[in-house]
């Protein structure tokens, strides 16, 4: 039962390194492209910035533990991308704090959470959407917190929660006993808290 539990794990990780969201990446490469049209330095930037998120997915992300920082690093590079992508139309923060070390983490175990905040906490047709990010590194592991303001999708898309579902068995499965996990929610806004200890 393990070892078939196991293998779940390890397809369900192979389908979240392929699916480098097509729609995102279409969004990122049109965005990129207006503003070499421009001839804005932040074209330059935004290459670099997808060349890391694709070096992490490709070849990071297939090692069962990571550096912690190199989690950051994708995080970061995702955020920014995002950024570059909405430009003024959304109010997005992402604030990091603390030492990442010699601490490892299991890849791809805290992204889920920001992906969610971007896909429906945003559309570039409504004023007023917040997306905020805070990874907090303590001394035991990390502390990261996921806040956005609800708006209708302008794509129309309804969230199944088949991937917020499947990063929770994965919690539960790598982390027994060292992670908490609270979302709460109400009409208006979407928050996740999770403290996960890292050895």
């Amino acid at each position: 039962m393990s070892e078939v539990k196991e293998e779940k794990l390890k397809a369900e990780l192979s389908s979240l390194k392929s699916q480098i969201n097509p729609h995102f990446l279409f969004n990122t490469l049109n965005s990129i492209y207006a503003l070499s049209v421009m001839k804005d330095n932040k074209a330059s930037e935004a290459i670099i910035h997808l060349a890391g998120l694709m070096r992490y997915v490709i070849k990071d992300a297939n090692d069962y533990k990571i550096p912690l920082q190199k989690e950051i690093d994708y995080i970061g590079n995702y955020i920014e991308l995002q950024k570059a992508r909405l430009g003024n139309t959304t109010y997005v923060r992402f604030e990091c704090s603390g030492d990442p070390g010699n601490k490892e983490i299991t890849p791809l175990i805290l992204i889920t959470y920001i992906e969610n905040a971007f896909k429906y906490g945003i559309n570039p047709d409504v004023d007023d959407c917040i997306v905020e990010i805070t990874l907090q590194i303590t001394d035991t592991g990390i502390r990261l917190y996921v806040f956005n303001k609800k708006v209708q999708s302008s794509s129309g898309n309804h969230s199944t929660g088949i991937g917020m579902s499947n990063t929770s068995e994965r919690l539960k499965h790598l982390y027994p006993e060292k992670h908490n996990l609270q979302i709460s929610e109400n009409k208006e806004t979407y928050s996740v808290t999770l403290s996960l200890q890292l050895s």
